[in-house]
């Protein structure tokens, strides 16, 4: 639930960063996404309470804070646009939670500033560009990241319980994690780079998604050991 509500409140969450701007809605999201996981770890006692709290609530919080600030350096740059996002996004390759993502999200929120112009909540404009659907670009790239995009949610849930399924301790389950999370992180920051310089974004796209199927296809079926995976 946390993963879908990205994309299912991002409409809705684009709509009210242009009303009230980025730092507003971004402090919204984050008092969301550092309160969910504390009523989670200390007052629920079911899964329909952590669904609500983990999953509903920490997902729309983290909806409003990633719209609002994976939105802004595409409006303040150009030529290092690509490199600019991929350090925004490597930020969600180390995450926190609980009073920590308050303590550092908050102010990160509040430093955030809009370039564009602010528009009306209720502007009459549709609320979806349905005329970029007619654009046969947009669509491979719309429906081929749709697709490509689903296994970048299956490590972190699965990685560890994989570990320990293989035989593996917990502690090595949650080295195997970091050390996901680190790798993202370097890699929206290097790939952001190069997409800059040298492959453009669309071949930076291509050549991730290549790489993604392939290492699964090979390296996922024979991975049984800490090396491999």
């Amino acid at each position: 639930m946390q993963s879908a509500s990205s994309g299912i409140y991002a409409i809705l969450a684009q709509r009210l960063i242009g009303a009230y701007g980025p730092n507003k809605v971004c402090v919204v999201g984050a008092l969301f996404m550092g309160i969910g996981p504390i009523i989670a770890g200390s007052f629920t006692h079911n899964f329909a309470a952590v669904f609500l709290t983990e999953g509903v609530l920490f997902g729309i919080g983290e909806s409003l804070s990633f719209s609002a600030a994976a939105t802004l350096p595409s409006s303040y740059f150009l030529k290092k646009r690509n490199l600019a996002t991929g350090i925004t996004f490597a930020g969600g390759g180390i995450g926190s939670l609980g009073l920590l993502n308050l303590a550092i999200n908050i102010p990160a929120s509040l430093a955030l500033r809009a370039r564009l112009p602010r528009t009306a909540f209720r502007s009459g404009k549709p609320i979806v560009e349905w005329s970029m659907f007619r654009d046969v670009r947009f669509c491979l790239v719309f429906f081929g990241s749709f697709i490509g995009l689903f296994p970048l949610f299956v490590p972190p849930f699965f990685l560890p319980l994989y570990a320990t399924s293989l035989g593996l301790s917990a502690s090595k389950g949650s080295l195997l994690l970091a050390g996901f999370n680190l790798a993202s992180a370097l890699g929206r920051i290097l790939f952001g780079l190069g997409a800059d310089r040298y492959l453009g974004s669309v071949n930076a796209l291509v050549i991730c998604l290549a790489f993604v199927g392939i290492t699964t296809l090979v390296i996922w079926p024979f991975a049984n050991s800490v090396g491999s995976l």
